[in-house]
């Protein structure tokens, strides 16, 4: 009994194979019909591209637990953004796009000017100082202010293009409510009547950057 199934089995087995062989073959002619090209090569192609299809270690997807993370951290970036007010506070007052400038509201008063002759020739005074100042407020209850002030001495009865001996400049931060003096001296040295120590010397004063602040 036992050899008459494998006989059997031996049977089916080639029998098998057979079929497969006729299939194999009839599939080769079909293509090589249908496409001209040699089917040996055309099954090589697709093998190999099966092959280049394969996902590698690099291609695999994230998994679950990395997007999950990758989502809370984007999350919990945009709250910290969002929050708070500091830092966005912070960036928006030095220049953000919907920040308003203001000028700062102040006053220069109480000016000075002290000229002293230094030297006479007879009645020409041939060596002078000249001091001057000005008293600045802020008038401002909240905020502080930068000031670019400048000093400029020019000789009496001329303009400043053509009387200008010197200038003085500062910068000061004045504080809410404050105020601060701006004091310039020069010396100068002439000789005759008609030599700017011997002519009155005036001072004048400009805001060279008008202090501001910022409304955001």
């Amino acid at each position: 009994m036992q050899e008459e199934k494998r006989a059997y089995l031996k049977i089916i087995l080639f029998t098998l194979i057979g079929v497969v062989l006729v299939a194999i073959i009839g599939s080769l002619f079909y293509i090589w019909a249908s496409t001209g090209e040699n089917p040996i090569k055309v099954i090589k192609e697709i093998v190999t591209k099966g092959e280049d299809n394969k996902p590698q270690d690099g291609d695999l997807p994230p998994s679950s637990s990395s997007s999950s993370s990758s989502s809370s951290s984007s999350s919990s970036s945009s709250s910290s953004s969002n929050g708070g007010g500091g830092g966005s506070s912070s960036s928006s007052s030095s220049g953000g796009v919907n920040c308003i400038k203001e000028l700062i509201s102040y006053s220069m008063i109480n000016p000075t000017n002290t000229q002293i002759c230094n030297e006479y020739n007879g009645e020409i005074c041939v060596d002078k100082t000249i001091t001057c100042s000005v008293e600045i407020q802020n008038r401002e209850e909240e905020y502080e202010g930068i000031f670019n002030l400048a000093m400029i001495f020019v000789e009496d009865g001329k303009d400043r293009n053509t009387g200008l001996i010197d200038t003085k400049t500062k910068q000061v931060i004045i504080p809410p409510l404050k105020e601060d003096f701006f004091i310039g001296q020069i010396r100068i040295t002439s000789t005759g009547q008609y030599g700017q120590a011997n002519q009155k010397i005036n001072c004048f004063y400009n805001t060279l950057e008008a202090p501001y602040y910022e409304v955001c």
